[in-house]
């Protein structure tokens, strides 16, 4: 800390009367001190005379010019002994220029002119960036955004300080702050403590008052321009022809009464024609940790990987391919996966005894959930679905733990000794039950069979007759959506009709 430090100041705004005070200090000493010389007749006296009249002209003007620029600056009171301290320096070296008898002498004096001037130019600065920062705080950074995208970032290790001190210094928490000047860095320094601070903030003044916490960039801006631009979503966000494929499918709701034609995005075309602008736009903040971190915080919540700078800078390292492979990962969930074309009414009609009816209409209302877990689980049993999302290939089986796995996720599981294998060791067919289901409600799944026969069987034992589940089976799957067949007769059957909702 410096030789001179001001007396903690409670912050408020009635600078008035403080700098009116504060302009009169130097002038009432000198004046009484001229009062002083007049007692003498001597040579010696009117020079002094002389060089006193010089002197009390000279701090009048000076203090009239500060007075001026700190009301145009709109400074708190707490700078007002500063100034009185700066002002005395820059009168008493003033005067010793003028009564400067040696070069030795002259240039001491001109060098504490030069030094009180520069420290009077950066008390200015001081106020000026002092006020500024108040406007920055209250109008660029809303605190309920603080680490949201477009929000003030919270990574810098300086943010902390730095909103504690605004909330002081804009009134919103009780507290002190008070200005001094460090002869050791040549710097005004600021002190902040309040019902918000542990402890006392002691920082460089104007590295506080220009600190900026910047903001956290906006990625999801950035990954729908890329859409945008690759003419998959329109200027509103909303998919366009090009990223739709061939794959329709329905959704039944309220119990089987409306259904609605979906159309599911090309993914795999759309993944293989923006990856790579993803993963470049990932590495951009690379060079940039603040930025990286705060982008992590958002891409990174499914991932187990703790948050690295010095590790990002390293070419190669996980946790660049982490940040790469969870931006491009977050990019593809910001694409919708399907887009609404039509919903209809369905006209459920059960006659006595019929299989249909309720019952029948729930079952449906789940088939499109079941469509899903299907499709997730094909690999398990030697199946794909292709770029047009029609599902390909036969049943066929690996090996147990595979078959289990995908079983599971199906919601079905091998029944005891549901295993039948040729004498070469190659499962041929599984018999495998609902989880839950009781007696014998199991069916046997042979290798060879084509999809729409699996997923048939396990249509049925959801709930739905043998021809009801055969006709979904083989629309859902290779055409994408349940057709409308106007053939069928069965009343249970009768979902078929439509009108539009």
């Amino acid at each position: 800390m410096g030789a001179y430090e001001n007396p903690i100041t409670v912050v408020d705004n009635q600078s008035g009367q403080i700098w009116a005070n504060t302009i009169s200090n130097v002038a009432k000493a000198t004046t009484n001190y001229i009062d002083f010389t007049r007692q003498k007749n001597d040579e010696r006296a009117k020079k002094i005379q002389e060089q006193l009249n010089w002197a009390a002209e000279y701090a009048s003007k000076n203090q009239e010019q500060v007075y001026t620029n700190l009301r145009k600056l709109g400074a708190d009171s707490i700078y007002s002994k500063e100034a009185d301290e700066v002002l005395n320096l820059v009168t008493e070296n003033r005067i010793a220029m003028q009564n400067a008898s040696t070069k030795e002498e002259l240039k001491i004096a001109q060098e504490g002119f030069g030094k009180a001037q520069k420290r009077l130019q950066q008390l200015y600065s001081v106020i000026k960036m002092d006020e500024e920062s108040k406007i920055f705080y209250g109008e660029e950074f809303d605190p309920a955004t603080a680490g949201m995208q477009g929000g003030m970032s919270k990574s810098k290790p300086g943010t902390a300080d730095w909103v504690a001190a605004q909330n002081v210094n804009n009134g919103f928490a009780k507290g002190q702050k008070q200005v001094y000047w460090d002869d050791e860095t040549g710097a005004y320094k600021m002190k902040f403590s309040g019902e918000n601070i542990e402890g006392v903030i002691d920082k460089d003044a104007r590295l506080l008052f220009g600190y900026d916490p910047g903001k956290v960039p906006s990625i999801d801006s950035m990954i729908y321009g890329t859409y945008q631009k690759a003419g998959y979503l329109d200027k509103n966000n909303q998919l366009t022809d090009s990223a739709m494929s061939n794959y329709k499918f329905t959704k039944l709701s309220d119990n089987g009464k409306y259904e609605t034609l979906y159309t599911a995005t090309a993914a795999n075309r759309i993944a293989q024609n923006t990856t790579s602008q993803f993963e470049a736009q990932a590495r951009s903040f690379f060079t940039v940790p603040e930025d990286a971190e705060n982008v992590w915080a958002i891409i990174g919540k499914e991932s187990n990987k703790q948050f690295s700078a010095s590790e990002l800078l390293q070419q190669g390292s996980e946790m660049q391919t982490e940040f790469v492979k969870a931006y491009a990962e977050y990019a593809s969930k910001l694409i919708p996966n399907y887009k609404e074309n039509n919903t209809y009414q369905t006209k459920a009609v059960s006659g006595k005894g019929g299989k249909g009816g309720t019952g029948e209409a729930k079952a449906l209302a789940n088939a499109e959930a079941f469509v899903v877990q299907f499709s997730e689980n094909l690999g398990s049993f030697g199946m794909a679905r292709n770029k047009d999302g029609i599902i390909i290939g036969n049943v066929q089986f690996d090996n147990v733990s595979t078959v289990n796995k995908g079983l599971a996720g199906l919601g079905y599981s091998l029944v005891n000794d549901g295993i039948f294998q040729d004498e070469d060791g190659n499962i041929t067919e599984i018999k495998i039950k609902k989880n839950g289901a009781k007696g014998t409600e199991d069916f046997t799944v042979n290798a060879g069979d084509e999809p729409y026969v699996f997923f048939q069987n396990l249509l049925e034992s959801q709930g739905l007759s043998k021809d009801l589940a055969q006709q979904i089976a083989k629309n859902l799957l290779y055409t994408g959506r349940l057709q409308r067949d106007e053939s069928v007769t069965d009343e249970g059957q009768k979902y078929n009709q439509y009108e539009r909702k």
